[in-house]
């Protein structure tokens, strides 16, 4: 240690230039870092078992993620007007780069009973390019009531009252959609935004702003947006807003605690610098290496600050008790009297903070290794940056702060007068803690994270309250090698499946590849039945 010391106090000004030079080279990646992102591949490691089904689930069938767009018109939508502003709608969003496909009553197709078998075409007939849709009241009246029999449209494009609509808007399934979810989900955003000429809830009508086959009013009362995009969108928005809020409050509670403790601005300066140079050049490297903040490398900072903190506090001190002695000397001898256990409290915790990284999920092991890395280069720093102060001039005392000594005081008569009912308080403390933290439960709801007055939340609030749940969970369903889509068992275990799944309280409802034979079945047959049928 000790020689470790002397190349540090011989060396400091270079061994500054180094540092400033290094964190100047590094800092372009602390605005990649600062962009927060909180997708599936940020929790989940690049071989994990949930993560490859994820992938490929999408490379097989399309993006499970979709953006719902539910709108609700002053009157019922069967009508030219409202369906053709539908047209406009669904066109504007068909058009955004990233954007596989928009469903909605318009792009609803439904079986038809012929006569001689069994055909599909849409439940809305559609219009030649440019042209209106232009329906006699007497073919809304048919389309109304198909659309209320067809258990696979009702309460998925349109609400039993009529007045609501749900559009749904399918991004593109790629292996870098994570990356390109926030520009998708933004466009949509803007384009809903344009197109309705309102924001979500505020209940006004304006004219159309986008093109669209016939120019109509606005008869959309209120709309909103919801889906797993939206909520991923949003908590990395709020995620990059906290950041720089929690950091700014962090760093201002610190300088005021660092001047009205200390109020010497040399070992301030020391002590800020410290900090902000660590949490720089951690966050740096965390960006270099192609990562980015989520909800919990958020933290790495204040973290790094706090246990960064306890250590560099005991240079100052050490260094007002040693005796009067020329600069170099000085530096060494207060550097030398708690280098060591400093140094090992540093590396306790680092070990400590490294051990997370044994977990299988990828964003705890991010936060592990950076977190320990920062609070390294926390120490090397405070020792570099408190030798410089050191070795500027003498002297350097901590002023007085007698209400604290009187503190302290009281602290150690309670301690040598009372030990045992310390002991015993202390005991009662900890056994409270432990039986408190049996309660602890596991939450992981994404909403949670938000306030109850934010968007995202009140449109979610929006779309739960008059239409339900809307999140879905997908299943792939492998048949046995001597099995047929179309045989009859494994259509009739597929039925059994849906029943079993919509008897869950949490699942409102559930379709397969049966829910759609069962629709042709009636179809055919002429009978809408409430109960399930198989055959």
């Amino acid at each position: 240690m000790d020689g470790i010391l002397a190349v540090i106090i011989r060396w400091r000004w270079y061994l500054l230039a180094l540092l400033l030079l290094v964190t100047a080279g590094l800092l372009p990646f602390l605005k990649s870092a600062m962009v927060a992102n909180n997708a599936l591949s940020v929790w989940f490691l690049e071989d994990d078992p949930l993560l490859v089904d994820y992938y490929g689930f999408h490379d097989r069938f399309a993006n499970d993620e979709v953006i719902l767009i539910k709108l609700r018109f002053h009157t019922p939508v069967y009508d030219n007007d409202t369906i053709n502003y539908l047209r406009g709608l669904t066109e504007a969003l068909s058009g955004i780069d990233g954007v596989f496909q928009v469903h909605s009553l318009l792009s609803v197709q439904d079986s038809i009973n012929t006569g001689g078998g069994l055909e599909f075409e849409y439940l809305i007939p559609p219009a030649q390019p440019g042209q209106p849709i232009d329906l006699s009241s007497e073919e809304w009246r048919r389309i109304a009531t198909t659309a209320a029999q067809n258990p696979l449209v009702l309460q998925r494009f349109i609400d039993a009252s009529r007045t609501q609509t749900l559009v749904w808007v399918e991004p593109i399934a790629t292996r870098d959609y994570d990356d390109r979810r926030a520009d998708i989900t933004r466009a949509v955003k803007l384009a809903a935004r344009d197109y309705i000429g309102t924001t979500p809830g505020d209940g006004a009508a304006s004219p159309v702003k986008v093109a669209s086959p016939v120019k109509v009013t606005s008869p959309v009362k209120d709309y909103g947006l919801g889906g797993l995009g939206v909520i991923y969108t949003a908590l990395n928005d709020i995620t990059q807003q906290e950041a720089g809020l929690f950091f700014s409050i962090a760093y201002v509670l610190l300088l005021l605690a660092l001047i009205v403790f200390i109020r010497r601005w040399q070992i301030v300066a020391a002590a800020l610098g410290t900090i902000v140079l660590s949490a720089v050049l951690s966050l740096s490297l965390y960006g270099a290496l192609g990562h980015q903040l989520n909800l919990l490398t958020v933290m790495l900072p204040t973290i790094v600050m706090i246990i960064g903190l306890t250590d560099l506090i005991h240079f100052p001190v050490a260094y007002t008790r040693e005796p009067e002695q020329p600069p170099t000397e000085l530096a060494t001898n207060s550097l030398k009297r708690v280098l060591l256990p400093c140094f090992l409290t540093t590396l306790t915790t680092a070990m400590g903070f490294l051990s997370l990284s044994l977990s299988p999920m990828k964003i705890i092991q991010e936060y592990a290794v950076f977190t320990a890395l920062g609070i390294v280069l926390a120490f090397m720093i405070g020792v570099l940056l408190m030798a410089i102060v050191f070795s500027l001039q003498r002297p350097l005392r901590l002023p007085p702060l007698p209400w604290l000594n009187h503190c302290l005081d009281v602290c150690a008569r309670l301690v040598t007068t009372y030990p045992k009912y310390l002991a015993v308080a202390f005991a009662l403390a900890i056994g409270a803690a432990l039986w408190a933290s049996m309660a602890i439960k596991v939450d992981t709801y994404t909403l949670g994270y938000f306030s109850d007055d934010a968007p995202v939340i009140e449109d979610h609030h929006f779309i739960m309250d008059d239409w339900g749940a809307y999140g879905t969970a997908e299943f792939i369903i492998k048949p046995k090698a001597d099995y047929r889509l179309d045989n009859d068992d494994l259509l009739n275990a597929l039925a059994l499946f849906v029943i079993r799944v919509a008897e869950i309280p949490e699942f409102y409802r559930a379709y397969s590849l049966d829910s759609l034979y069962q629709r042709m079945v009636d179809v055919f047959t002429e009978e809408y039945a409430n109960d399930r049928q198989t055959f």
